[in-house]
């Protein structure tokens, strides 16, 4: 299949919601280019009616509004994280009473 077709064939999987199908096709379309699958899919993603990109949204729970640089920005949050409960006093252990 070329590009194309995948690519119209996705918007019909989403206008039906047939996440599965959607999911398929996503897949070949990754195995199909070579580069650049990121911003192939935001593309088509902002190419979608404004109610199939709601059900998009919706259904992954996904915003089109995330950096693309996501995954450098959660790794700088975990790591601050880390830092911070390494930086944290630690509590003395608590005495049991023998019986």
């Amino acid at each position: 299949m070329t590009k194309e077709k995948l690519l119209q064939a996705m918007a019909a999987m989403v206008a039906a919601r047939d996440w599965q199908g959607f999911l398929h096709l996503r897949r070949l379309l990754r195995q199909s280019l070579d580069s650049g699958f990121t911003g192939e899919l935001r593309k088509f993603l902002n190419s979608l009616p404004e109610e199939d990109l709601d059900a998009y949204v919706n259904y992954f729970g996904v915003s089109l509004e995330l950096p693309k640089n996501i995954w450098q920005v959660k790794k700088a949050e975990l790591n601050q994280k880390f830092i911070d409960a390494r930086e944290a006093p630690t509590l003395p252990k608590p005495k049991l009473k023998n019986l």
